[in-house]
Order: C-alpha cells, then sequence, then structure tokens
C-alpha cells in the first residue's frame, strides 16, 4: 500500500480482511471506512502513524477492545472518529478533548467507564458528541456531568443510560445556542432543572429517569421546545411531576400522558421529576444487610464494616464505581452459607456478582430484575441446577463449573443471547449435546469438560466469534464432522480441547484453514491425521510445537504414546510402545499404568480438569 502515494480514501468496510496490519504506510490517507469488518484486539497502533494526513476515520460495528489511548491526541487532523458499537474499555481519553479540528465524537455502545474530562467542555469545532449506552450493560461513564458550556458548534448530545451523578451544571450548553438534541436520561442526576436553560428558544432535552427534584414553572412557556410539544401539553412534555409517571417519562403524545401512581400514604412512589414507573426507591443498604443475615455474615472470613455506619461502597466485597450505588459485589470465597435473598437482583447497577467458592443453594428466582448483570460466578458453590437462568438476559459472562448440576444440557442457558463466557466444566451433565447452538451468537469461550455428555460432536458451524473450546473429558463419539467450526475465525488463535473422548476416524481437513489453531485431541481413537494439517503452513499451530516436532506435536503416531498424547517439547517425546497401538494420540502404552500411582492421569490444557482435588471437597477448587 506504501506504493499507493495518492491514495487519500479507504473504503473497505465489512470486508473480513482480518487486520489492517500495514495500513501506517499509506502516508497520504485522509479517509478511512473500516466499518463492519469482525475486526478485535486493540486499536490498531498503526493508525496514529497517519497522524499528519488522517481527518475521518469509520471503525463502527467491528470488536475492538482494549483502552482507548492517549496516542489520539497526535492526530491533530482528526475530524470524524466513529468507533460505534465496539467493546472498548475503561475511560475516554483527554487527549481527545485537544483535537481543535474535532467535530463528530461516537463512542456509543462501548463499554467505556470512569469520568468524563471537564476538558471537553471547551471544543471550538465538536458538533456531536455520542457515548449512550442503551444496549450493552456493566461499568457504565459515572461522575459528574460536564458543562459543555463553551461547545459553540454543539449539535447533538447524547449521554443516556450512563451513571452520571451531582446536579446539572448551571453553565450547562450555555454556549450551544443551536443544539438540536441533548439525551442525558436514565442516569443518576439529581437536583433541579437549572433555569440557565430557559435562555433557549428551542431545545429537545431528555432528562427522563434520574432524580430531578424541580422544573420552574417558568419553562412551561417554551411552546418550541420537545418539538413543539410544550405547546400542546406544557411543563409534562419536559418531565412528568412527582408522583405521577409516563413510560417515557414525560409526554410527548396523546398516548403518553403523565398517570398518578396509586396513593398509598405508607409509601413515597416516584418523588422526582421525570419517572418512568411507579416503582418504590431501593433502600441499597437495607437489602444488604438482609445478605448479611441470610448468608451466616457473623461467620464470614472477612465482613469488615458490614452492618456499620459506615458508607456500603466501604463495605468488604462492595464496589460502587461512582461512590453511591452498588454496582459489584465480590464475596467469593468468604465463606456465605444458605440462600442469597431474592432481593440482592433488585440492585439497578449492578453488573458484577461474585459468590463463587461458598457452599450456597443459590437461587435464580428474580434475576431478570437485574438489569445491568453482565458477569455472574457461581462456581464451587454446590449448585445443582440452574432453574430460571435463562431470564438473566445480560448476562456476558456466566462461570458454574465444580458445581452438581446433573441431567442434560440447560435448555435455558441457550435463551442467554449476549453470553460470550459460559464454563459448565466438573459437573454431572449427561446425554447428547444440542445439534444447535446458533442462539448462542456471541459466545467467545464454551467450556463444557470433564462431563459425561455423549453421543455424536456437534459441528458448532454457526458460532462466528468462537475462540475457546472444551469438550475434554466427556464420552462423545464418531467422527469430527467436516463443517466442524465453519464459522469460526481463522486468522485468529482458536483452541480446541476434544482430548479423552472416544471420537473416531479422520482429523478432518478443513482444519487446515486455521492459521493459528491450538487443537487437543489425545486419549481418543483416531486413524488419521492428514499430513497437510502438520506442514510449513501451520507452523504456528500448537503454540508453535508443529513447526518444531511436525505431525507429533499434535498427536502422536500408532504405535507410540506419551502423557500428553503429542509432542510438546524435546523431553517429551512420543516413545515407542512395545505393543502395537492402532490409533493416534495415546497417552499410554496397552498394559500401561502411571508407576507412581496407579490412576490414570487427567489433563485439560484450556479446563481445569483436576477431578481428584474437586472429589475431596468442592470448596477447595478455588
Amino acid at each position: 500500500i506504501e506504493k499507493a502515494e495518492m491514495l487519500d480514501t479507504l473504503y473497505i468496510s465489512a470486508i473480513d480482511i482480518g487486520s489492517v496490519k500495514g495500513i501506517g504506510m499509506a502516508k497520504s490517507l485522509r479517509e478511512i471506512h473500516l466499518t463492519g469488518n469482525a475486526l478485535t484486539g486493540d486499536f490498531p497502533e498503526e493508525l496514529f502513524d497517519l497522524a499528519d494526513t488522517l481527518e475521518s476515520l469509520f471503525i463502527a460495528y467491528n470488536k475492538f477492545s482494549g483502552t482507548l489511548s492517549k496516542r489520539f491526541g497526535e492526530l491533530k487532523k482528526l475530524k470524524d472518529f466513529y468507533a460505534y458499537d465496539n467493546d472498548f474499555t475503561g475511560h475516554i481519553p483527554s487527549e481527545l478533548a485537544q483535537l481543535e479540528n474535532l467535530q463528530n465524537l461516537v463512542l456509543a455502545e462501548n463499554k467505556l467507564s470512569g469520568t468524563i474530562s471537564e476538558d471537553f467542555s471547551s471544543m471550538p469545532s465538536l458538533k456531536l458528541f455520542s457515548a449512550y449506552r442503551r444496549l450493552k450493560p456493566g461499568p457504565k461513564l459515572h461522575g459528574k456531568l460536564p458543562s459543555f458550556s463553551n461547545v459553540p458548534q454543539l449539535k447533538g448530545l447524547y449521554l443516556d443510560y450512563n451513571h452520571l451523578t451531582g446536579t446539572i451544571p448551571k453553565d450547562f450548553i450555555a454556549a450551544s445556542l443551536d443544539s438540536e438534541l441533548v439525551t442525558i436520561s436514565h442516569n443518576l442526576l439529581t437536583g433541579p432543572v437549572p433555569l440557565s436553560l430557559d435562555n433557549f428558544e428551542n431545545l429537545n432535552i431528555e432528562m427522563e429517569g434520574n432524580k430531578i427534584s424541580g422544573l420552574d414553572s417558568r419553562f412551561c412557556d417554551n411552546r418550541s421546545w420537545m418539538n413543539k410539544a410544550v405547546a400542546l401539553y406544557e411543563c409534562d412534555a419536559i418531565l412528568c411531576p412527582p408522583h405521577t409517571y409516563s413510560i417515557y417519562g414525560r409526554q410527548n403524545s396523546t398516548e403518553s400522558v403523565c398517570q398518578k401512581c396509586d396513593d398509598d400514604p405508607d409509601v413515597e412512589t416516584t418523588p422526582y421529576w421525570g419517572s418512568v414507573d411507579c416503582d418504590v426507591p431501593i433502600d441499597e443498604k437495607e437489602i444488604l444487610e438482609l445478605l448479611f443475615s441470610s448468608c451466616g455474615g457473623s461467620n464470614w472470613y472477612n465482613k469488615e464494616n458490614w452492618m456499620s455506619s459506615e458508607s456500603i461502597c466501604t463495605w468488604y466485597g462492595i464496589d460502587c464505581g461512582d461512590g453511591t450505588t452498588v454496582q459489584a459485589i465480590r464475596l467469593g470465597a468468604n465463606n456465605l452459607v444458605g440462600t442469597p435473598p431474592e432481593e440482592i437482583f433488585v440492585f439497578r447497577q449492578l453488573h458484577t456478582l461474585w459468590l463463587h467458592s461458598n457452599p450456597l443453594d443459590f437461587k435464580f428466582k428474580g434475576i431478570e430484575k437485574a438489569i445491568n448483570l453482565v458477569d455472574l460466578r457461581l462456581d464451587a458453590t454446590g449448585l445443582s441446577d440452574v432453574y430460571g437462568v435463562g431470564n438473566a438476559k445480560t448476562l456476558v459472562k456466566l462461570d458454574l463449573k465444580f458445581n452438581r448440576i446433573t441431567g442434560p444440557f440447560p435448555d435455558e442457558l441457550l435463551n442467554l443471547e449476549t453470553l460470550e463466557f459460559l464454563s459448565l466444566t466438573d459437573n454431572g451433565l449427561t446425554g447428547t449435546l444440542p445439534k444447535m447452538f446458533e442462539s448462542l451468537s456471541n459466545i467467545i469461550s464454551l467450556r463444557l469438560g470433564s462431563n459425561s455428555f455423549e453421543g455424536e460432536l456437534p459441528s458448532f458451524d454457526t458460532l462466528t466469534q468462537i475462540l475457546h473450546l472444551d469438550l475434554s473429558n466427556n464420552k462423545l463419539t464418531g467422527v469430527i464432522p467436516g463443517n466442524f467450526l465453519d464459522s469460526a475465525p481463522k486468522r485468529k488463535p482458536v483452541e480446541i480441547d476434544l482430548s479423552s473422548n472416544s471420537l473416531t476416524g479422520i482429523v478432518p481437513f478443513p482444519l487446515d484453514e486455521f492459521d493459528n489453531l491450538s487443537i487437543y485431541l489425545r486419549d481418543n481413537k483416531f486413524t488419521k491425521l492428514p499430513e497437510s494439517l502438520c506442514d510449513s503452513n501451520n507452523k504456528g499451530w500448537n503454540l508453535r510445537d508443529v513447526e518444531l516436532y511436525g505431525c507429533d506435536a499434535i498427536m502422536c503416531p500408532p504405535g507410540t504414546a506419551n502423557f500428553l498424547g503429542r509432542q510438546s517439547s524435546e523431553t517429551t517425546p512420543c516413545k515407542k510402545c512395545n505393543a502395537k497401538t492402532e490409533f493416534y494420540g495415546q497417552i499410554e502404552c496397552p498394559g500401561a499404568l502411571d508407576s507412581s500411582s496407579g490412576y490414570q492421569l487427567v489433563f485439560s490444557p484450556l479446563g481445569l480438569s483436576v477431578g481428584l482435588a474437586c472429589l475431596v471437597s468442592f470448596i477447595t477448587c478455588l
């Protein structure tokens, strides 16, 4: 690409290019379109090599992750940065606020958290700032709402569905008199709407779903506000008054009237402006106290500050990312006993719940109320069923390993369409695996090892994101399907563990499409390993062992064996057996036992199949 000296626009959206390696050599590029390319990993550092020319960068609808670099401050000519719907984490770097030419900054539907620098309040060219989180749960932007007071070109500001706190600044968007839409709804903002906003003749500002305590009646005569809805519905078009609600928190049509909540003299419902329901405000401290009393809190290993007058955000295991509301509960291996109360799912901002390695009788009833829960760890708790887990529609990570779950694969898990990481290793699951896993379209890591699944191996051919698949130590039979993992990423590192089953036949040729595959096939009944899988094109396979040891790095040939079923170093060669063996990947010669113990060795490179330890006590499997 360095030879295209005059190339200033590159449009390669919606193409599986694998990576953008080398793009930094296109020194004349001003505009780059990489929308919907299924790109992953960190933001490509090579793009900063284009700092002298780059003006517009479009990378929306990919799977980029990691944090946004401070090096964005080098892109002095950047006008447009569209990164909608990726998986970037961490804070928004303040260096972006130093870009005087930046007009459009779109970071919505990533996984950004932290505070927004007040530096974004003084940007001479900024027209659009978008960082809302309507779809993706988890840690969100928090802290004070910046004033954006000196952004004269601002047309659109989208910060809804975050965890912003404090009051709306008195000089909020003061210089942005031509603003078309401002969305700060569904945050944790408090206090009154600042009267300074009355200076705007025409403003659409969405503030519902906060804790707004006042709306001056002088706003009610701004007839052009809210797309002229104020002319029809007066102040109700801005925010429903206290003790009333609308599904929109305001009235924007005859079908969204602000309705009065049922009167109950003992319960104060919807005390704030802009309520979207009549739910009673929850007392987070009261719920945590209930958790303490229900799960033997007096005997917890660590109960620092629990049940004290100190802020609940200082209680051991409780994390309030914004300093006010519970966002994470991490009480693993802390001797919690009993059944956690259903109310634990009521925390509106809870994104992480770790109760692993505690002897619990956990129930999933009410989990649908945990609308931001993304990470649930219940491994080594003694869990025996997952009834109700299918209602956890926002889960991304679910760890259920080292438990007592029996029966067939739980169909409810197939309802978790947002799931990316699922572990069910070391349970007592039986029967055949589902033929189709297509509903788990976002799954990256699927670990089902050390169960008793039987029957044929599914193809998993609809999984487009899968990078880790562990089915080791089961009772699977038949051949590996020819379309096995047919849709999986071919250019990324992929790990597959099918060891210790009863699979037969040939290792399929189409696996040759993978550039960087680690595949573990030991202790099966394979009769053929195509040499094309071991050639120089696959030298990166099995952590580059194939480059050193050829086919032996995948499976020891018939007539040989070692405890790994393959060669992984100079000290672990495939040793010749005295007796004849007809299968590849054998872990011992016929009639041989491990001389030190007499037990057959159990080893899973992907899972944690340390079965003997877990038979002693599930508590020890931390």
